[in-house]
């Protein structure tokens, strides 16, 4: 459960910044998920980063990191309060018959609706599962030879540093950055349900890359398609 809380607590401090740095850049979104998406992710690579900065300059404590965590997570919530009023009025403007669904969506019959339906209702149980694999503690090999074991070094260590031992560490530190992340808040299943939010993410990401172009119907059973990929569950 508490692993549950922090992810949600990074959630809030990704969003937040990502939604200043989109706002910064002068990006704008059309719709409310497309903006909500991408400032999560947009975020969590920014932490990723602030997180590799603190590690070369020898400061990855976790005291520190919990604190920047938490500050985040307080500073986002006024960049919740504006997305939130924004998206009442504008939560999916532009989607299926205004760009491309019209001609599906005229076509379209009940048995489609229903295939649509039970692909959610698969992606669904998909989700769930993938979630109560998450919260099992780790166990995998290359989780424990170096997905985690490298974090966990650093962390012990509070630096990035050289282990002429371990050919794994001589990898881009990408997502590693973000399982340091999990584990100095909570754990290895923090860490591990980073992939499950960047798999909700791509899922959404999906959504807003259909829906303009085919249609929220089509953009729906897209999403439930990439949910039910073996590969991407796992």
């Amino acid at each position: 459960m508490m692993a549950l809380l922090w992810l949600g607590v990074v959630v809030a401090a990704s969003f937040g910044l990502g939604r200043r740095l989109l706002r910064a850049g002068r990006v704008a979104f059309a719709t409310a998920p497309e903006e909500l998406a991408w400032s999560i992710a947009l975020g969590m690579g920014f932490m990723g980063m602030v997180l590799f900065g603190l590690g070369v300059a020898g400061l990855l404590y976790r005291e520190l990191i919990l604190a920047l965590t938490v500050l985040a997570s307080i500073l986002s919530l006024p960049e919740f309060e504006r997305w939130f009023a924004r998206s009442k009025t504008a939560w999916l403007r532009g989607d299926a018959e205004d760009a491309g669904g019209t001609e599906f969506a005229a076509e379209s019959s009940r048995k489609t609706s229903r295939f649509i339906g039970v692909s959610l209702v698969l992606a669904g149980v998909a989700v769930v599962a993938a979630l109560l694999g998450a919260l099992v503690p780790p166990t995998a090999g290359d989780a424990l030879c170096y997905h985690l074991e490298l974090p966990k070094v650093y962390l012990a260590q509070h630096r990035i540093t050289y282990l002429p031992d371990s050919a794994n560490s001589t990898y881009p530190l990408l997502m590693e950055m973000l399982f340091l992340w999990g584990l100095a808040l909570d754990g290895g299943v923090l860490a591990q349900l980073f992939h499950w939010l960047v798999g909700l993410l791509l899922a959404s990401a999906t959504f807003c890359l259909a829906a303009p172009v085919a249609g929220r119907r089509v953009a729906w059973l897209a999403t439930a398609i990439v949910l039910l990929v073996p590969g991407v569950t796992n």
